[in-house]
């Protein structure tokens, strides 16, 4: 017949073959080309294709440049992978154990996510990426350790991507589950250890030398003592220069810590230095000296503050001298900002002696729009002679200043008439006089605290309510006793002091107040709790004063604490429509000077 072995054997397996296995050879054939597209990285490898466009371009310099004709080498480029394209696009829209499991598809995935990393941002409180603690005591540790480890996996993952680092509260945290990770992150910028109490010094010394250049942010709020002190803190201060927001509250440090942070950190934006009792005037003048683009101080409790250093508004450089005592500045080498170490470590004040050059020293805060002062009850009357440089000062808390008077707010509403919050909680001294200073002079004031101020009487705050009717929108007058808001009156009966319902009290007299300037007026919270010196189980609401007010428009989810949506007037619509217009006509100036310098 002609046949050869082989035909006959081709036809003998094609003859026993069944169509079911023909589909199984089929989809075996499309599952090992898929494969082979995953292991082939196609952009590394030498599978090459001939690029016809930049060949043509070649030619046609090479015509308009010589005459004579030579031969042209060719234009070879990788060709690309489909999976090495799709892959990036898609991975910003998975979560992040998908994008940890992609590595297990083929080593081109692998190196993909590896190159791109996991996560950009790792927060502890993300419930969704994170896993939750269990409320079974008896499993907490276990599910702590089940944390710890899932935390190194995704940091050991995301060394090349990881841009921000949340870990605030994780108190199980222990140095090595962070130090291994923290010299390969090189991008950075926010990290947030607050209150992770087993952490040391050695964790800020490893930030200090390996996230020098990309830290921005630098939370190490509520560290322990024992395990941190000036040493770890001066370590990141003297290396990460470029550090724009710092959070050291919580923490004992002393004037070494705060002059170091003063000298080195010139950068900052924000600092918040609570509860740091051991911090003195000379690590506050140091700052103030310094760092320029300050916006934000918190010395919330900072208790050893007695004088405040901004400089005089009158000098050309918008600043003064460090203080009255100190009006020169040595030249010795062993000075750091105008003062000299001690004995002890620290630092004191240097005093003058006849070989020192005459220096002015000038400051340079005059940037700063937040000022919490809270606490700092030795604060001395001549503090607010040096504000008048804090020509954008927009929020000042000086509550729980003891020492304030009449006289000091008075000079402060003289003085910077601007602000528009103001808390003055717990300010026992001041009367009416500052009231109506307050009332007189800052015309934008916004918010105004006067909780457990008792010295205020009812005329200065109707004053208040309508003349600043088109401005405030916040007034809290928490615990004040001497306001008699529901209308009681004191009488002695049977040797003891008892109350009684009057005609009407302080309420109705606030409510026709507001009520007169009802269509100009945007006060939208009114705090009277516990005005009058009667507890709630004892209250007795004025009805009169209530139903005014819900006619108003305001609700009392809680007694005496009255709010209403926020409302906005013809005149404050005017004026955010002005300062919206002036900031974009300083913005284009400017880029239009950057253009023409450029």
């Amino acid at each position: 017949t002609g046949t050869t072995p082989q035909n006959c054997k081709k036809r003998t397996n094609e003859k026993f073959t069944s169509p079911k296995q023909k589909r199984r050879r089929k989809t075996r054939e499309i599952y090992n080309s898929i494969f082979e597209e995953h292991d082939q990285v196609v952009l590394k490898r030498n599978i090459l294709h001939y690029n016809e466009e930049e060949e043509e371009i070649h030619k046609s310099q090479i015509s308009t440049t010589t005459t004579t004709t030579t031969e042209t080498t060719q234009k070879w480029t990788l060709r690309p992978n489909i999976s090495e394209i799709v892959l990036p696009m898609i991975l910003p829209y998975l979560k992040v154990l998908q994008r940890a499991q992609c590595q297990l598809v083929c080593h081109a995935w692998l190196l993909v996510v590896r190159d791109r990393g996991v996560a950009t941002t790792v927060n502890i409180n993300d419930a969704s990426s994170f896993p939750v603690m269990k409320q079974d005591d008896t499993a907490e540790e276990e599910e702590d350790s089940s944390r710890r480890s899932y935390l190194r996996g995704i940091v050991k993952h995301s060394h090349s991507s990881l841009v921000s680092l949340i870990l605030n509260d994780f108190c199980s945290l222990v140095p090595q589950d962070l130090h291994p990770a923290l010299p390969h992150l090189r991008k950075l910028q926010t990290l947030d250890i607050s209150r992770c109490i087993k952490l040391t010094n050695a964790t800020l010394e490893l930030i200090g030398e390996h996230l020098s250049n990309t830290l921005q942010v630098l939370s190490i709020k509520g560290l322990r003592s024992p395990n941190v002190s000036d040493e770890g803190v001066v370590a990141v201060c003297t290396s990460c220069t470029h550090l724009k927001v710092l959070d050291v509250s919580d923490i004992r440090l002393t004037d070494t810590s705060g002059v170091s942070i003063g000298t080195h950190l010139t950068s900052l934006v924000a600092l918040y230095m609570r509860n740091n009792y051991c911090i003195t005037d000379v690590s506050v003048d140091v700052i103030m000296k310094n760092c320029g683009k300050l916006n934000e101080l918190v010395l919330w409790g900072c208790a050893q503050l007695r004088h405040l250093n901004f400089g005089d508004a009158n000098d050309s450089g918008g600043g003064g001298n460090l203080s009255s005592n100190n009006r020169h500045e040595s030249n010795n080498s062993a000075m750091v900002g105008g003062f000299r170490g001690n004995d002890e470590g620290g630092f004191v004040h240097a005093p003058y002696t006849a070989n020192q050059t005459t220096t002015t020293t000038t400051l340079a805060c005059d940037k700063i729009v937040l000022l919490n002062l809270w606490g700092c009850f030795r604060l001395s009357m001549d503090a607010v002679s040096s504000m008048a440089s804090l020509r954008n000062l927009k929020s000042l808390i000086l509550s729980e200043c003891h020492k304030l008077t009449d006289e000091f707010v008075v000079n402060l509403a003289q003085t910077v008439p601007h602000i528009h919050h103001l808390h003055l909680r717990y300010v026992r001294r001041i009367t009416d006089v500052s009231v109506n200073a307050i009332t007189n002079n800052m015309h934008s004031l916004y918010s105004l605290d006067l909780s457990f101020c008792t010295r205020i009487t009812p005329s200065a705050l109707i004053n208040l309510l309508e003349i600043r009717a088109g401005s405030l929108s916040e007034l809290r007058l928490y615990s004040c006793s001497q306001l008699d808001v529901d209308g009681y009156q004191s009488q002695q009966q049977n040797g003891m002091q008892r109350r009684r319902p009057a005609a009407g009290g302080v309420g109705r007299l606030l409510l026709g107040a507001i009520r007169s300037r009802s269509q100009e007026s945007i006060l939208s919270i009114l705090d009277m709790r516990d005005c009058g010196g009667v507890s709630r189980i004892d209250r007795k609401p004025d009805e009169i004063f209530e139903r005014g007010m819900v006619a108003l428009g305001f609700e009392q989810k809680i007694p005496g604490f009255f709010t209403r949506p926020a409302r906005w007037n013809t005149r404050a619509q005017r004026s955010i429509i002005e300062h919206l217009l002036a900031t974009s006509e300083k913005f284009e100036d400017e880029r239009g000077m950057f253009t023409r310098g450029v």
